[in-house]
């Protein structure tokens, strides 16, 4: 079985920080910025795979689900992003999580919205 990486970029809640996590799905890369954001914030993923279809998803602090999104196919290589619209949620500290279409963990990460 073949042994990818995923390398998540994304301000974590005081500081920037760097996460490489070992994955066995897919090989991506993830941006998510601003961080911290008023609500609005972009995922950028890019696969080194063509025809991959990643989810977004996006948890409060009590573990709910509230956004959730099936990226498009796109050839590898290229970038799929996906413009996240939280302005009606409170400030805090969300959970995001990026999937398989088989819901395998490609990566997941925080983000910040500040009111």
């Amino acid at each position: 079985m073949k042994k990818y990486y995923v390398l998540i970029a994304a301000f974590i809640c005081l500081g920037m920080g760097i996460v490489k996590a070992q994955c066995t799905t897919t090989n991506a890369f993830i941006n998510v910025y601003p961080n911290p954001s008023n609500g609005g914030f972009t995922v950028s993923i890019k696969n080194d795979e063509a025809g991959v279809r990643d989810y977004i998803e996006v948890y409060n602090s009590v573990g709910e689900k509230i956004y959730s999104q099936l990226s498009i196919p796109i050839a590898a290589g290229m970038n799929f992003q996906a413009a996240v619209n939280l302005t009606n949620q409170p400030g805090g500290v969300y959970l995001y999580r990026v999937l398989t279409e088989d819901r395998n963990l490609v990566g997941e990460g925080r983000i910040v919205i500040k009111k």
